[in-house]
């Protein structure tokens, strides 16, 4: 397949969080669930989720990294992972892109970050 750059996919924070969502909860658990995409204030800082703290997980993009945040450990620490890794683990297969590509298509979309 035609794999998109890490700075294409970095630029994109639906596709960042459809693949952190990927990465923690298990990529077949988005075919089946109503994402929650949410723009925060603070910037370049993003929820995404199944529309509960416990399912959600926040998440900044520095560059070519994404720190995540667990709504089910209230937010707390933390893990940062490299795009590129996000990218070669769930965005590499046709299948896999389709499923992230659906996934980002059918995102619920809240912006706070004009309030």
């Amino acid at each position: 397949p035609d794999n998109p750059s890490t700075t294409d996919v970095s630029s994109n924070p639906k596709i960042v969080g459809a693949l952190v969502l990927a990465n923690s909860r298990e990529i077949d658990a988005l075919r089946h669930q109503r994402i929650e995409f949410m723009i925060l204030k603070k910037a370049d800082t993003y929820q995404v989720g199944f529309g509960t703290k416990d399912g959600t997980l926040s998440y900044v993009i520095d560059g070519q990294q994404v720190t995540i945040k667990d709504g089910s450990n209230d937010y707390k620490g933390g893990r940062t992972i490299a795009i590129s890794s996000l990218i070669k683990e769930y965005y590499s297969t046709d299948n896999d892109q389709k499923i992230i590509n659906d996934t980002v298509g059918d995102m619920h979309d809240t912006d706070m970050s004009d309030d």
